[in-house]
């Protein structure tokens, strides 16, 4: 028993220094999700940071940050919060699903095989 309460006071301890650190020398705390940020997501504008932080999936994320044009990332940006098909709020995932898919449906050029119909 009293092995059990010295592991759980070691346990408190270590919550409670972990939760009273000091936030970065730069003055702001960073969050686990810029942590987890693509390569890319650092050089964008603080709209398109706080558009990215909004992001769950990473693979979204992965394109928003480092595939997606400036037309891309503002089109994304706009179609967030607008009703999607079935009526309900568009989240920042669905809005980077949709630009990827009307950027890759715009894309592929109708595929011809040139000469004449086969008869």
């Amino acid at each position: 028993m009293k092995k059990l309460t010295l592991c759980l006071g070691a346990l408190i301890a270590t919550l409670s220094s972990s939760l009273s650190a000091a936030p970065p020398a730069n003055g702001k705390a960073q969050s686990g999700q810029m942590m987890n940020q693509p390569a890319g997501c650092n050089q964008m504008t603080a709209e398109e940071q706080n558009f990215c932080s909004q992001i769950m999936d990473m693979n979204n994320k992965m394109l928003f940050c480092s595939k997606f044009t400036p037309q891309q990332k503002q089109q994304a940006m706009q179609m967030m919060g607008q009703m999607d098909a079935s009526g309900n709020m568009m989240t920042a995932d669905q809005a980077v699903q949709q630009v990827q898919g009307a950027g890759a449906a715009t894309s592929t050029k109708p595929k011809t095989s040139g000469g004449c119909p086969a008869k």
